[in-house]
């Protein structure tokens, strides 16, 4: 009788295992949706105007592969690159309607080989 009660004992003391799933494709955060216009041009003589929609396919990118940021499609924006740069001058409203939590705003200039970027986040 011992016996049978020292068996059952240990099985019933046996360690349980549990079955443990991760969604490897959920994040944890939901992704910041974030409007990235083309970069505005403010070299004296406009060179490299390529260089403005380039910019901003890098950035934006890179932010997504973060996996923290979701660009918003450049095809819904209702401005471009010549848009303010400033907190003063830029219109939140055109981007908020579009769901963006985030402007990230660029500017550039080419002085001879050189390339200066300018990036302001809001």
């Amino acid at each position: 009788m011992i016996a049978v009660l020292g068996l059952i004992l240990l099985l019933i003391a046996s360690p349980a295992t549990a079955k443990i799933y991760i969604d490897i494709n959920a994040p944890s955060l939901p992704k910041l949706k974030i409007a990235i216009p083309d970069f505005k041009n403010l070299s004296d003589k406009g060179e490299h105007p390529e260089l403005s929609a380039r910019l901003s396919q890098v950035v934006a990118g890179d932010l997504d592969l973060s996996g923290y940021f979701l660009p918003l499609d450049k095809e819904s924006y209702l401005e471009g690159a010549e848009s303010p740069l400033t907190l003063e001058e830029i219109r939140f409203k055109n981007w908020s309607v579009l769901g963006a939590e985030l402007l990230l705003r660029g500017a550039y200039t080419c002085v001879g080989s050189r390339l200066e970027v300018e990036i302001r986040l809001f």
